[in-house]
């Protein structure tokens, strides 16, 4: 009888501290539970970063025929000046009236010179000193070898002249000048005569 009772005394122990556990796992479990935020999608995230604007690179303005300007091909080789003004129809290009803007050529071969049947590829670069009106700087710190600019030279003018400060360029289809008498100048859009022999 003695282990009868203390047998159900363990069983009965037993039941209750199971009973105990799994009431007080329950509390812990509920006491630990925390809510979590979620969110709909993508969609409703914003991003805090800008995108960084891609660069173009300057604006080229495609350049009307070259035309007679009043001062012609204009030389001061004492101050150290040589080239030709010409002009051009209104763009958008802004006028420089301090003749300190600069538009460089973007290959080798934007100005070329034919003298007495011999092609010369040059330095050169371009300023709009008015609303029409450009000069074509031939100086003879450009020019090397070849400078002075004579009469009867064929100036080929071609390409794009930028300036990467400003944010401007121009383009020049294959244009020509001839030089006559002291400041004189005729403008082509075809090749004349005297140059067809020496180009390529």
């Amino acid at each position: 009888m003695k282990k009868l009772i203390i047998l159900l005394l363990a069983a009965l122990l037993t039941v209750s501290l199971l009973a105990g556990c799994s009431a007080g796992a329950g509390k812990g479990a509920k006491q630990n539970t925390t809510e979590v935020e979620t969110y709909g999608g993508w969609e409703e995230v914003v991003p805090t970063w800008a995108t960084a604007p891609e660069d173009i690179g300057p604006c080229i303005v495609q350049a009307s025929e070259l035309n007679k300007h009043e001062n012609g091909w204009f030389q001061l080789l004492e101050n150290g000046t040589d080239g030709v003004y010409f002009n051009l129809w209104t763009n958008d290009i802004p006028v420089d009236t301090s003749w300190t803007i600069r538009y460089e050529p973007t290959m080798d071969g934007n100005l070329r010179i034919v003298r007495d049947g011999e092609l010369y590829t040059v330095d050169c670069r371009l300023l709009k000193c008015s609303t029409t009106g450009y000069f074509l700087v031939c100086d003879p710190w450009l020019l090397g070898d070849v400078s002075p600019l004579r009469a009867n030279d064929v100036l080929i003018l071609q390409g794009d002249f930028v300036n990467y400060d400003n944010g401007w360029g121009i383009h020049f289809d294959t244009s020509y000048i001839k030089l006559k008498g002291v400041n004189g100048t005729k403008f082509y859009t075809e090749p004349p005569e005297e140059v067809l022999e020496v180009l390529p």
